[in-house]
């Protein structure tokens, strides 16, 4: 039986080979997409002790570490790459908390859960304050362009925006959109190219 609705599970007892397929999704959005690992660990965690410690703490999150939050958002969890050698589960884990909380919050936590890790990688929060020049001269112009009054929104992507002391992401994908990102058959209309031109060059002249 499948554990993890969006996954699927096989298994061959010749080989004794269990096979779990899932579907990705983007590092920022993990509750899009269907985690083949988490698939794994809930079926393989009903008969053993230690796959289901692995389990309650990647995807139950025994630490709560997802109980941090801001304006900004909560964190996200995507673990995802495991490797099992010499008995031991390593996990690696993209970790995208709340912009405005420092990496202890994280780490204070992790130290409190008795798991053993390790930072491979960090990248500080880009924060841009919502009333700023810069996010309402945008937001003005997308919404003259749309007729529409919408709001800035944080989301966990590293973007090209950390390429400026002072920047942020501005599009391409529209509300109501299909979103491809990262996925194979990645796309853009041409109509959605059409109208980003037009959007960009009033942003362009507004700043």
């Amino acid at each position: 039986e499948n554990p993890v609705s969006g996954t699927r599970l096989s298994y061959d007892n010749t080989t004794n080979i269990l096979t779990v397929a899932g579907k990705s999704s983007h590092g920022s959005t993990p509750e899009k997409g269907a985690n083949a690992l988490e698939g794994a660990l809930a079926f393989l965690g009903a008969v053993n002790a230690d796959c289901r410690r692995a389990y309650d703490f990647l995807f139950a999150d025994s630490a709560g570490l997802k109980t941090l939050r801001d304006e900004t958002g909560v964190l996200t969890m995507s673990p995802d790459v495991a490797v099992f050698t010499g008995g031991v589960l390593k996990v690696t884990t993209d970790v995208r908390f709340p912009a405005t909380l420092p990496l202890s919050a994280v780490t204070d936590k992790l130290d409190n859960s008795g798991a053993a890790y390790e930072i491979v990688h960090y990248q500080a929060p880009l924060y841009n304050d919502p009333n700023g020049k810069l996010l309402t001269t945008l937001m003005g112009v997308y919404n003259a362009a749309t007729g529409k009054n919408e709001k800035p929104i944080a989301i966990g992507g590293g973007t090209y925006a950390r390429a400026l002391q002072c920047g942020c992401a501005f599009g391409p994908e529209m509300q109501g959109e299909e979103t491809t990102i990262h996925q194979a058959n990645e796309y853009v209309t041409f109509d959605a190219l059409r109208f980003m031109s037009k959007v960009y060059y009033e942003a362009i002249k507004a700043i």
